[in-house]
């Protein structure tokens, strides 16, 4: 188990990551501007259950296997912003239907705002972030410390 000095200094130091917006805070903005809080929320909590497998990923060493080869990192970051661009590209299609949300009509379930898909896309958008990737790769293993255990 991590002392607790280690322990808030990864929290400040994540904290101050967090502050610089990336991928994740640009989504969850919009979904909050585009559907309203309670979806903002559930993707907010997918976008963390993401991070988490990020955070799983780099503990059990797959970051540092995409350290390594640059294509793989490649492939991460270019699958996210492919995911970002859908999630744009069906934001447009779907703009009556998100009119009609914003003017109080109710939305309808094509719009990507409703409970599990709310959170999968999220998710999605999470787990792959290159930001944070990229975060816990370099900033991760400083923190660690071997003979404290697992």
């Amino acid at each position: 188990m991590p002392t607790i000095t280690t322990l808030l200094t990864f929290a400040a130091t994540a904290a101050v990551i967090i502050l610089i917006p990336g991928p994740s805070v640009f989504f969850v903005v919009g979904r909050a501007l585009a559907h309203g809080q309670g979806v903002a929320l559930r993707s907010a909590a997918g976008n963390a259950l993401g991070e988490l497998v990020l955070v799983g990923a780099v503990a059990v060493g797959v970051g540092a296997v995409i350290a390594k080869f640059g294509v793989v990192f490649t492939a991460l970051k270019l699958i996210g912003a492919t995911y970002l661009v859908y999630l744009g590209v069906q934001a447009i299609l779907n703009r009556r239907e998100l009119a009609s949300s914003v003017t109080g009509a109710s939305p309808s379930a094509a719009d990507g705002g409703p409970g599990a898909r709310a959170l999968w896309d999220g998710f999605i958008v999470g787990a792959t972030n290159p930001k944070s990737l990229i975060f816990f790769i370099a900033a991760l293993p400083q923190f660690v410390e071997p003979g404290q255990g697992a």
